[in-house]
């Protein structure tokens, strides 16, 4: 059985619009959407906020979106349902970001977070954008210890507090089984 395949040009936007719809079992590719991305950022001077981005992607895909890729996924701890098509567009990201081409970054503002998604090409990127968004502090570890001299708090790994209080060394842990 011969399966028709259906080609289009990064660069031609209506030749995108233009596709047909995705049948059952067919879904938009990860690799795909990372090239329409890399695209859209070197457009937009390599910076874009995923809002931007997603509103770009159903601009040029929305036609083509069948029924997988609108299909409600269940992500995160609460459960939150969203459409396929994103997770496969945050897969992208990651692939985007597996080949250095690209870094996702966020702040806040205006007690908002936006994430903003930097292109690593200096010829497009201003070289600010390229620093703040290589510029993630990398320690996540939030376990602190409080000092009782001076209520502040220490790094668990810290030997003294900055009040000068050195704090007694590490004790070996006893493992217990149960009886």
């Amino acid at each position: 059985m011969k399966q028709r395949t259906e080609t289009f040009l990064m660069d031609d936007g209506r030749s995108i619009r233009h596709l047909s719809q995705d049948r059952a079992q067919e879904e938009n590719s990860a690799p795909a959407y990372c090239a329409f991305l890399v695209k859209q950022l070197r457009k937009h001077g390599g910076v874009m906020t995923q809002q931007q981005i997603e509103t770009a992607i159903e601009k040029n895909y929305g036609s083509t979106f069948g029924p997988d890729d609108l299909r409600p996924v269940r992500i995160g701890r609460n459960r939150v349902t969203r459409p396929k098509w994103k997770n496969t567009l945050d897969l992208a990201k990651v692939l985007g970001r597996k080949e250095g081409l690209l870094v996702t970054r966020s702040k806040q503002i205006d007690k908002k977070k936006v994430t903003y998604v930097v292109l690593l090409d200096p010829n497009v990127t201003p070289q600010e954008w390229i620093e703040w968004a290589n510029d993630k502090n990398k320690s996540r570890n939030h376990f602190k210890k409080r000092c009782p001299q001076c209520n502040s708090y220490v790094p668990l790994n810290g030997k003294k507090c900055v009040c000068g209080h050195a704090f007694p060394p590490k004790s070996d842990r006893i493992h217990r089984l149960p009886k």
